[in-house]
């Protein structure tokens, strides 16, 4: 249903140069130029809403996890300033080493949980897609569409053109949620890599 920007741009200049031409309208048996709002859909439905809820609820979880690395390292960070008088180079150095390798990997840990999220989001989108999709296009053909144009694209346009409403409405009685489940991206690397290995290592053994 997302349409490519060359193409959005072109249909929505289409629309605009032929919103006001009734001639048109009459083409095709009263067709229609339809339009679709793909970001009330994912807002406004409930199974959009329970995405954006369970997602929320994702973020406070991984924020929980992260916190309690994050400041210990902060208390280490302060406590190494507080005794960078008393410590010799050497003791310093090590300190601070060790310090900027925790550091580096906790923002290696939070960049991971962050892509963990944003897939989490894509997928059920996705599977939100999957399911109003059906309800547009049985819409659009209920109406005899010419052409359904993404909202976003089009600067103005006839309100009653817009099938959003309807597809939400069909879309809430179809489903209410859908699941959000955070990969563990971590896990499919190591497995990955296992695999890998092993693949690597089986010429070997023969």
């Amino acid at each position: 249903m997302t349409l490519p920007h060359s193409f959005a741009a072109l249909f929505a200049a289409l629309a605009l140069t032929l919103a006001g031409n009734s001639a048109f309208a009459q083409r095709g048996g009263n067709a229609e130029i339809l339009f679709l709002d793909q970001q009330r859909i994912v807002s406004e439905s409930q199974a959009g809403q329970s995405i954006d809820a369970q997602l929320r609820s994702l973020t406070e979880q991984v924020a929980a996890e992260l916190q309690p690395e994050q400041a210990a390292i902060d208390v280490e960070s302060r406590s190494l300033q507080e005794q960078r008088a008393t410590l010799s180079q050497e003791a310093f150095g090590q300190r601070y080493q060790a310090l900027v390798a925790r550091a580096q990997r906790h923002e290696q840990m939070k960049q991971l949980r962050q892509a963990e999220l944003q897939q989490a989001r894509t997928t059920a989108i996705t599977e939100l897609r999957a399911q109003f999709e059906p309800i547009a296009e049985s819409i659009f053909q209920r109406r005899k569409g010419y052409v359904l144009l993404e909202r976003q694209t089009v600067l103005s346009a006839d309100p009653r053109g817009d099938i959003t409403d309807d597809v939400i409405r069909q879309l809430d009685r179809a489903v209410t949620t859908i699941a959000v489940t955070k990969p563990d991206l971590a896990a499919q690397l190591a497995a990955a890599q296992a695999a890998q290995a092993a693949q690597q290592g089986a010429p070997a053994a023969q």
